[in-house]
């Protein structure tokens, strides 16, 4: 009897509190099921390009680079005739990125000049196993495919080009997939050339470029049945560029980013290069999120 007096209380207890659990979890689970969701695929946001690493992302404003359509598709209808680009990289945890870029001038209906820009970058991940062998290892990838049009609007000026990129993105983690259509918008303008330092300078020639653009516009990322809203980005950036083509070069860049869920940030920029053959570039990006403000 009084084991029986003295253990009643405490299975009564110990049900209280699993009740009290239940509920506390239930509320939980119901107030995540109700709240935003934030965005994410953190991959969109990783940009192709040594060059633009180096310079810390400003590259909204950038003339003549290749890798510059995938922060502001406007750039394209101001690049030269044509080009190619291909990247490896490998960063920790043997986790790789590789990407391909060609662009050329092609003949349209209604221009000369409008440029065509097609680009492919993939991030792959080894398999791995955080569940100390609980269940089997997996790996995962990102996959991007990218068309760009870029189209100087020379009914204005030869000097402002319009452009538009379409993506399609596909993501594999384990034995689940998602895919979305996304598309990119910009627009990008650059002064004439205008005599800087004298026709016997280092820096004889100067040019301004200023362009703003939004990114990753498109409908959500779903695995399961949640979706996850892409990491839309909306961006500005002017740029000074002095020297000559076959002597000293100097960029400067500067850019603002607002990305979805996100708060602003500024990237800086700067490039010293020699006949367009040697260059040593510097960058700061003020976001916090990211390993390394500064690059070189």
């Amino acid at each position: 009897m009084a084991i029986g007096i003295h253990t009643a209380p405490q299975h009564a207890s110990r049900a209280g509190r699993a009740l009290l659990l239940s509920l506390l979890l239930s509320l939980a689970a119901a107030g995540a099921g109700i709240a935003q969701v934030r965005s994410g695929v953190g991959f969109l946001k990783m940009m192709p390009g040594t060059r633009q690493q180096s310079m810390g992302g400003a590259y909204t404003s950038t003339l003549d680079e290749m890798h510059a359509a995938y922060t502001n598709p406007g750039t394209g209808g101001l690049l030269r005739q044509w080009y190619w680009s291909a990247s490896y990289t490998k960063w920790f945890a043997d986790v790789y990125n590789t990407s391909f870029v060609a662009g050329h001038r092609v003949h349209t209906p209604w221009s000369q000049f409008t440029h065509l820009n097609l680009g492919v970058v993939y991030q792959g991940v080894p398999e791995f196993d955080s569940s100390d062998k609980y269940v089997a290892a997996a790996s995962a990838s990102d996959l991007l495919l990218s068309a760009n049009i870029g189209q100087p609007i020379t009914m204005v000026t030869p000097n402002l080009s319009a452009g538009t990129t379409l993506k399609y993105y596909k993501s594999k983690l384990g034995t689940y997939a998602a895919h979305a259509w996304i598309y990119d918008l910009g627009l990008l303008y650059r002064t004439p050339r205008f005599t800087f330092l004298g026709e016997s300078g280092l820096l004889r020639y100067g040019i301004l470029s200023g362009g703003v653009s939004l990114t990753n516009i498109g409908s959500d990322i779903k695995f399961l049945s949640v979706g996850t809203p892409l990491p839309q980005a909306l961006r500005a950036g002017l740029s000074f560029n002095a020297g000559t083509h076959n002597g000293l070069q100097l960029q400067l860049s500067a850019d603002y980013q607002k990305r979805r869920d996100e708060g602003e940030n500024y990237a800086f920029g700067a490039e010293v290069a020699w006949a367009q053959r040697f260059a040593i570039q510097g960058g700061y990006d003020t976001n916090m999120d990211l390993m390394n403000q500064y690059t070189f």
